[in-house]
């Protein structure tokens, strides 16, 4: 997220302040932060305290001092000056540093990776991480490095670039009107992927077309998003532990619009959508889960701050396949109440149920192909709110509910009673639906 679009949010700039100070970084040449202050906008230490808390990392309000020796010794010079971050201390195998930047999680990783310690963040102002590299390193040299920005990745570190690629435009996704979604959860979803940023799940079990979901939502987006990545894992099962996360790290200083990182199922990982969607990325994973409003709590789970979860997660799309009826063997099937039942339904006159019977061009089976179910929980300030405070999954659905989601077991029943798919679908999708609904039918 641009510092520009964090003091809008957060309240702190006007619009007309905003454009005023573009307007003057580039009649001047300076950064916007620069343009901010010198025109008294902000002070230095409100923008650190508003990136503070738009990055997540706790705010250095300390007095300057020397750093600790052997804190000092993990950082060289040229790196500390570069990234404008400075070491605090060193402390069993946790190196603190205080940054001036706490959205260049690359030099981060790279400090993690070089020290082989873990590296633990926290925002100052600008002025204030500079003196405090004087006070550890000395006056600078007469020819300072350029920012990060402006030089490549030292060679001797390796961040496994080649798992980070751009998405291929020709690639020929089904479109997201080509999954079955229904007309209503077809529409939830399109509202989520045309946000421009926060985290959207896609959950399912294993198998349950969660990836082409995925890159059905990415072909949405790759007409307005001008940079669209992907991070692949790495194909070797037992390769560098964190340089999947250390590539996607990688990828936020380059500003992208759009980040697919696939499983979500690493704290590691986890935390690093979260910190991206809260700097301004829309960021699409996938969980094997049964239920998308247990998403958060497993975000919780993985020692992500229940607040930092609410902000990022901007929606959740859960997902099964089932079986779709062969249209050459289509017949009518009824079901006894007991066994209507058993899916919380009731029978009334004009219920109709169908199934295959059986024939050549389905192999005898009564089914030909599958289809996905869907529900599409978005995540609205009542939903926030929840999350915040730690609501159960059932408190969260019935939030969601009142806010016009359509479930699983919704989709899969109106399937069913088009002749989409049987009953015997409808009874397996009940059964792993949290609270299913009585229905009348």
């Amino acid at each position: 997220m641009r510092i520009g679009e964090v003091l809008l949010k957060q309240g702190i700039l006007k619009p007309a302040q905003l454009q005023r100070a573009l307007a003057e970084q580039r009649a001047e040449g300076i950064s916007l932060e620069e343009a901010l202050i010198g025109l008294g906008f902000v002070t230095e230490e409100m923008l650190a305290q508003s990136l503070a808390l738009a990055s997540g990392l706790p705010f250095f309000d300390g007095a300057i001092a020397r750093s600790q020796p052997a804190a000092a010794a993990l950082v060289p010079e040229e790196f500390a000056r570069r990234h404008r971050l400075c070491p605090i201390s060193f402390e069993g195998d946790v190196l603190e540093v205080v940054q001036a930047n706490p959205f260049d999680l690359l030099a981060i990783e790279q400090l993690r990776q070089a020290s082989g310690r873990d590296v633990q963040a926290r925002c100052a102002g600008r002025t204030c991480v500079d003196q405090m590299i004087a006070t550890t390193y000395g006056p600078p040299p007469a020819e300072a490095g350029p920012p990060i920005s402006e030089s490549p990745v030292p060679a001797s570190v390796d961040v496994e670039p080649a798992m980070a690629k751009p998405a291929e435009p020709e690639h020929r996704a089904r479109g997201l009107d080509d999954l079955g979604l229904g007309r209503r959860s077809a529409t939830h979803l399109k509202e989520l992927v045309s946000r421009s940023q926060g985290i959207i799940v896609v959950t399912g079990s294993c198998g349950a077309g969660k990836d082409t979901t995925v890159q059905a939502a990415l072909s949405f987006v790759q007409g307005r998003a001008k940079n669209v990545v992907t991070i692949e894992r790495p194909a070797e099962p037992d390769g560098p532990a964190g340089a999947f996360a250390a590539a996607a790290r990688g990828l936020l200083p380059q500003d992208p619009d759009v980040i697919v990182i696939g499983d979500l199922s690493s704290p590691e990982t986890a935390d690093l959508a979260v910190r991206a969607a809260l700097s301004g990325v829309l960021v699409f994973a996938t969980l094997d889960s049964q239920d998308s409003t247990e998403v958060a709590a497993r975000l919780v789970e993985m020692g992500i701050d229940a607040p930092r979860v609410a902000s990022a997660l901007a929606g959740v799309v859960s997902q099964r396949l089932v079986r779709v009826v062969c249209s050459e063997c289509r017949q009518l099937a009824t079901y006894a109440e007991g066994i209507l039942a058993k899916a919380g339904l009731e029978a009334a006159d004009g219920i109709r149920f169908y199934r295959g019977r059986g024939c050549d061009r389905c192999n005898g089976t009564g089914f030909r192909g599958r289809t996905g179910v869907f529900e599409v929980l978005r995540v609205d300030p009542d939903v926030q709110e929840l999350i915040r405070n730690r609501a159960g999954a059932d408190a969260i659905r019935e939030a969601a509910l009142r806010r016009g989601m359509r479930t699983q077991f919704d989709d899969v029943l109106a399937k069913a009673l088009f002749g989409t798919t049987t009953f015997e679908e409808v009874l397996k999708t009940a059964g792993t639906q949290r609270g299913t609904p009585r229905c009348r039918v």
